[in-house]
């Protein structure tokens, strides 16, 4: 079935282009193009269809070896099924989502703030200067990146310290 799909589109992108070229040359549809643009445009599109094929493999072969893999290391809670994920679809989706990727980093050299998550990044020379946040009430505040960092680094520090006393205690107990 895969295959069938996979022929139909490169037939009908390799149609396609040829009625392209032909329009572009203003040659009607009788008039044979050139063979070796034909053999150019064909190869062309089957090479993408190829690509975008072994994209879809190798991604639905990804995603199945990480579930594999957590199923193997929990055991105990519910194995994580993806066999509803196709092929097709993860084609469909990168050929969505592929032109957001550049789109997203055109506008954001382009404006200085951006909205993400209900937060808002004020970006300065390539860098997120500022992060402003909604308090319930509708009010925006900010902390510098620097603030956060402190309050985030300490807390792992506590943690850290906490763990080792820990593990000090267990291996007093144990000896």
């Amino acid at each position: 079935m895969h295959l069938f799909f996979f022929l139909g589109t490169v037939i009908a992108a390799a149609f396609g282009l040829y009625a392209f070229a032909a329009l572009v040359a203003h040659l009607a549809f009788d008039t044979p193009l050139p063979v070796d643009s034909c053999v150019a445009v064909a190869s062309s599109v089957s090479v993408l269809a190829i690509a975008l094929l072994f994209y879809g493999l190798v991604a639905v072969s990804t995603i199945t070896t990480f579930a594999n893999l957590c199923n193997v290391l929990s055991p105990e809670l519910k194995p994580i099924d993806v066999s509803h994920i196709r092929v097709r679809d993860v084609i469909v989706a990168y050929i969505i989502y592929a032109p957001l990727i550049p789109a997203a980093t055109f506008v954001t050299f382009l404006k200085r703030s951006i909205l993400w998550s209900g937060v808002w990044f004020t970006v300065s020379d390539g860098r997120v200067s500022a992060m402003h946040r909604q308090r319930p009430n509708g009010e925006w505040y900010s902390v510098s990146r620097e603030e956060s960092l402190e309050k985030h680094f300490k807390r792992m520090g506590q943690g850290q310290q906490r763990q080792l006393g820990e593990e000090d205690s267990l291996l007093r107990s144990l000896s």
